[in-house]
């Protein structure tokens, strides 16, 4: 039981490296996100709302323990396009796009005194659809995501019953069913008709948290992580296809290519022995309009579920 979880351990570590060794791989030329897309990822990427709820496998197993997680997302957020007034005056968007979808991510962790392995899954939909009122022009677009990957997870202070420190280590396979479509004729395909690619997407990630404990349910928990998602696989399947900046369009705010950093503060609460991260509820509940672009409205919700078994 002890050499196969030493080999388990050496696999994420080789499949880790790999991901992050992919950073300096150049990403391949095709079209183009429209910037109603690159903006909603610069603002989901720095908003200034710190709450936020963290990753799916970003826990704090106590030692010899099993882990069961769930990672439930919602996505519901519209985006106007953008704005060239200089004088503050009322502007018509011509632009506009909507996303939609949902993600669920089981995860199953075996911790030890200092470490933990663990296997994820990740099963969702995702839809979106772009408008241009001026061009009487209209996109829509389906993503079917599933897949799964395996992750290492440290804890060097086990002993404190007030702040744990995390480390997580990861990695996982995606495949992708994407279709589009539009209200114009093109060369090859007919209005309304859907065009299909298939590809395949890699991901790593490094991540660390602090659970701290302010009363037996409740914690807070400040938490950071770096991903790297392979884009050139996607890139390589959109560049080949008549919707090309659709499907571009879709994997900038949905697959977020190449380095992203993320952080904020989560909390977690316990209610009968299982533990909710509520971090991205609580920042819903507290947003204002000065917390994200006055463009995009998002009503988009993630919680992280778990329980433990000695």
């Amino acid at each position: 039981m002890y050499s196969e979880f030493i080999k388990l351990a050496r696999l994420i570590q080789l499949i880790a490296a790999v991901a992050m060794i992919s950073i300096a791989t150049p990403a391949i030329s095709s079209a183009e996100p429209r910037e109603i897309e690159r903006h909603y990822r610069q603002q989901q990427a720095h908003s200034r709302s710190l709450f936020r709820t963290l990753p799916g496998t970003h826990f704090s197993p106590k030692p010899n323990s099993l882990l069961i997680g769930q990672s439930v997302e919602y996505i519901d957020a519209s985006v106007n396009g953008q704005n060239t007034s200089s004088f503050g005056e009322r502007t018509k968007f011509d632009e506009s796009l909507d996303l939609s979808g949902f993600t669920l991510s089981p995860s199953f962790t075996l911790a030890g005194k200092y470490f933990g392995v663990g296997l994820s899954g990740s099963f969702g939909k995702r839809s979106s659809k772009y408008r241009n009122d001026k061009l009487d022009y209209t996109e829509q677009s389906r993503m079917d995501i599933h897949g799964g990957g395996a992750h290492i997870i440290w804890n060097p202070i086990f002993k404190s019953q007030v702040a744990k420190l995390s480390f997580t280590l990861g990695a996982k396979k995606l495949k992708i069913r994407h279709l589009a479509q539009s209200n114009t004729q093109t060369k090859s395909i007919e209005p309304f008709d859907w065009e299909q690619i298939d590809y395949q997407v890699f991901q790593g990630y490094l991540g660390a948290h602090l659970k701290l404990q302010i009363t037996k349910q409740l914690f807070i928990i400040p938490w950071i992580n770096h991903s790297y998602t392979d884009g050139n696989s996607p890139t390589h399947a959109a560049d080949k296809s008549i919707y090309n900046q659709r499907f571009s369009g879709d994997q900038e705010v949905y697959l977020n290519p190449g380095s992203t950093l993320s952080y904020g503060f989560d909390i977690g609460v316990v209610l009968n022995g299982v533990q909710l991260n509520v971090g991205n509820l609580v920042g819903f509940a507290l947003a204002n309009e000065d917390v994200n672009s006055a463009r995009i409205k998002d009503r988009s919700i993630n919680v992280n579920i778990s329980a433990e078994f000695h």
